[in-house]
């Protein structure tokens, strides 16, 4: 399943009204000359960052493209302009504080490409956009070039980008979870390149695109077999499909349904079901001063606003969760921090672990700038999703929430 875009909102379909002129590379790029492009090895997720780099004149002009390969195509983008005199370390701070906030969630690498390798990849998307009739991204006439550009470029001269923008799978565990997130989001391409020609099927076909939140992998008798017990959400409702899936040479061979059986959404939340560690500190400081301090130890977050405060998401920087044989969605996240308006501070996790490296991160991180450390409130676990809770609520003090909550364990 893709990781979503922190800047992503559930964008209507509707008609684009993107206009490419024809004639290609030459004429639209007209004294750009191009620098550098990168992209994440992040295609098997179903999204994938781009970054370009040319050079006009004395201006140095980075441009990022934020992809998704299942419903919203080409999703996001950004730009900005520097000139030569000022191109230092303070433009290739704002380059990877962009890269940082739009696809750090990510958790892949950069990988460098060729110009046609970057031209074919936006090329590619604006083409699913308009063949869905998928709204472009704001400031059109910034990337409306590169746009133009990316129609002279054959497929052929592209050849092997998708080995670039696929992480390199090392193990059946790891081919057969991302084969089953792409048949969950309909991604018949990804599914293609993890398939042999003569294995090539879709053992899931979802009527929409799916979340696959949960794959539990057993050997078989049979060599190189496995059996996947899927918890597949489509549609907001959800299904535990079984399929026997066979594997060689790194690609699926053969993959077949089993079985499909619809569950409810509480059994599907039973399945799900963890518990959650909750750490309470007090907080002095300031949002922007906090987010500083967060944005100095964790690499990859998202954050949104609330009426409680700021939440940060905070992620792996890889994606070896794709890696085990029970595979669940959300072990991507090391933990949640919440950053309250009313001066507390609460991060939960899913792993004590985890949780705790957080929270003494954030204090060892303090220190170091020669502050006293956080008051700890409170430390606890708690059975049911108790951030939720707290932000579907009306309160604004975590300490008051917990005090009409009864169940929590010191």
């Amino acid at each position: 399943m893709k990781k979503k875009n922190a800047t992503n909102t559930d964008k209507k379909k509707h008609q684009s009204h993107l206009q490419v002129l024809e004639g290609g590379k030459k004429d639209s790029s007209q004294g750009a000359i191009f620098v550098e492009a990168e992209a994440t090895n992040t295609r098997l997720m179903g999204v994938v960052g781009l970054h370009t780099h040319y050079l006009f004149g004395e201006d140095h002009v980075h441009q990022f493209f934020y992809f998704d390969a299942e419903e919203y195509g080409f999703d996001d983008y950004k730009g900005f302009a520097t000139s030569s005199e000022k191109a230092d370390s303070q433009e290739e701070a704002q380059v990877e504080a962009i890269k940082t906030q739009m696809f750090g969630a990510l958790g892949g690498k950069w990988i460098d490409l060729t110009e046609e390798e970057a031209l074919y990849l936006i090329g590619y998307y604006v083409a699913f956009n308009q063949e869905n009739s998928i709204e472009f991204p704001d400031q059109v006439a910034e990337y409306l070039w590169l746009v133009e550009a990316s129609q002279g470029v054959e497929e052929e001269e592209a050849n092997g980008l998708m080995d670039k923008i696929c992480v390199k799978l090392r193990s059946h565990y790891e081919i057969i979870n991302y084969y089953l997130m792409r048949c969950c989001g309909q991604d018949l391409s990804a599914i293609r390149y993890l398939c042999t020609e003569e294995g090539m099927a879709d053992v899931i076909s979802p009527s929409s695109p799916a979340t696959l939140f949960k794959n539990d992998i057993t050997e078989t008798e049979e060599r190189h077999t496995y059996r996947a017990v899927s918890l597949v959400e489509v549609d907001d409702k959800y299904y535990n499909f079984v399929s026997i899936i066979s594997v060689s040479k790194g690609k699926v061979t053969s993959a077949r349904q089993i079985s499909v059986l619809p569950i409810s959404t509480w059994e599907a939340s039973i399945i799900l079901k963890k518990p959650e560690y909750v750490i309470h500190l007090e907080n002095d400081e300031g949002k922007e001063e906090f987010h500083q301090l967060l944005d100095s130890i964790f690499p990859a977050f998202t954050q949104s606003t609330h009426s409680q405060g700021e939440l940060y998401v905070i992620y792996s920087t890889d994606n070896s969760h794709v890696k085990k044989a029970h595979y669940r969605l959300d072990e991507d996240t090391i933990s949640v921090v919440l950053a309250t308006n009313s001066g507390e501070i609460i991060i939960e996790g899913q792993d004590p672990n985890s949780t705790a490296g957080t929270a003494t991160a954030l204090l060892v991180a303090r220190e170091l700038k020669g502050k006293a450390p956080y008051k700890t409130l409170g430390n606890y676990q708690f059975t049911d999703p108790i951030m939720g809770l707290f932000l579907d609520s009306d309160l604004d003090s975590f300490k008051t929430f917990l005090e009409l909550v009864s169940g929590p364990e010191e």
